[in-house]
C-alpha cells in the first residue's frame, strides 16, 4: 500500500468530518429551546411555554393552570374568537387546540372548533359537523375557501360563534393563502412554535408579518419548550425538516 496516499485521505477526510461536525452543531444550535431565543429577537410577548409532558395527568394539569392563567390575563374572554397559527400544524398546533378546547370543554364552555382542510365541501365552503352539546366543528374546504371574500368568511365565522362561548381556530400554516385573513378576524393570535424543529431565524420573519399586517393581541406559544433530544434523533430531523425551512410565497386571500 502507498502510505502517503493513505495518509492523505486520512487527512482529507478528517478535515471533511470535522467540517461536518460543525456544520451540524451550528445547525442544532440555531433551535429555539427555551423563550429566551424568542425575546431576544421579538417585541411580541409570550402566552405560554409548554414542556414535554411524561403522562396524560401531568399534561392535563398543565392546560388548566394555563386556561386558568389566559382566563385571568384576558386571553380568554367570553365570545373571544381566537386562532392559532404555526409552521406545521403537525408540529405542536394541534396538540395545543386539542388540549385547550378539551379543558374548556370540563369548563362546561359551548366551543366552536374552526378547522381549515383541502379539499372540497358538500355543498358550500364550509360545513357545520356537531361533535356533541357542548362543542360544533366549523370546516372550511380550501378549494372553495378561495373564491371568498375575507370578508365573507369573517361574517361567516363571527355569525356561527355568536351561539358559543369561546370560537378557536385551527389555523392553516404560516404561508397558506388564507392564513392571513384568518388571523386578521380574530380577537387574540397565538402564533405556536416548536423547540426542537422551528428554526430560530423564523420567529424574525413572523414578526415582520405581525408588524406589516397589524395584527391585534399576537402571542407565542412555545411548544416543547427545552426539549433536546438524543443525536441520532436530532441528526435524523434535520434532513426530515430542511425542506420545510423555507416559507412558500404568502398569498392573501
Amino acid at each position: 500500500p502507498n502510505h502517503l496516499i493513505i495518509k492523505i485521505i486520512s487527512v482529507v477526510l478528517g478535515m471533511l468530518t470535522a467540517l461536518i461536525l460543525i456544520f451540524l452543531s451550528q445547525k442544532l444550535r440555531a433551535r429555539i429551546y427555551q423563550t429566551d431565543a424568542i425575546e431576544a429577537k421579538s417585541l411580541l410577548p409570550i402566552a405560554a411555554a409548554i414542556p414535554r409532558f411524561k403522562s396524560t395527568t401531568e399534561c392535563d394539569n398543565f392546560f388548566i393552570r394555563l386556561l386558568t392563567q389566559w382566563q385571568v390575563r384576558g386571553l380568554f374572554k367570553e365570545k373571544n374568537i381566537s386562532c392559532f397559527t404555526g409552521l406545521d400544524a403537525e408540529k405542536g398546533v394541534n396538540f395545543i387546540c386539542k388540549n385547550t378546547l378539551q379543558t374548556l370543554r370540563n369548563q362546561g364552555k359551548k366551543i366552536l372548533n374552526v378547522d381549515i382542510k383541502n379539499g372540497n365541501g358538500p355543498s358550500d365552503f364550509f360545513e357545520i359537523l356537531q361533535a356533541n352539546s357542548n362543542v360544533a366543528n366549523l370546516v372550511l374546504w380550501t378549494d372553495t375557501l378561495k373564491l371568498n371574500s375575507p370578508d365573507g368568511i369573517k361574517a361567516l365565522i363571527e355569525e356561527k360563534s355568536k351561539n358559543f362561548d369561546h370560537t378557536i381556530i385551527v389555523n392553516s400554516p404560516i404561508g397558506a393563502n388564507h392564513t392571513l385573513a384568518i388571523m386578521a378576524l380574530a380577537d387574540v393570535n397565538f402564533i405556536c412554535l416548536d423547540g426542537w424543529t422551528t428554526p430560530a431565524k423564523k420567529i424574525a420573519e413572523i414578526d415582520q408579518i405581525a408588524v406589516e399586517y397589524q395584527f391585534k393581541n399576537v402571542y407565542w406559544i412555545l411548544n416543547r419548550a427545552g426539549y433536546r433530544p438524543n443525536l441520532w434523533t436530532k441528526i435524523r430531523s434535520l434532513f426530515k425538516t430542511r425542506q420545510t425551512e423555507q416559507f412558500p410565497q404568502v398569498v392573501p386571500a
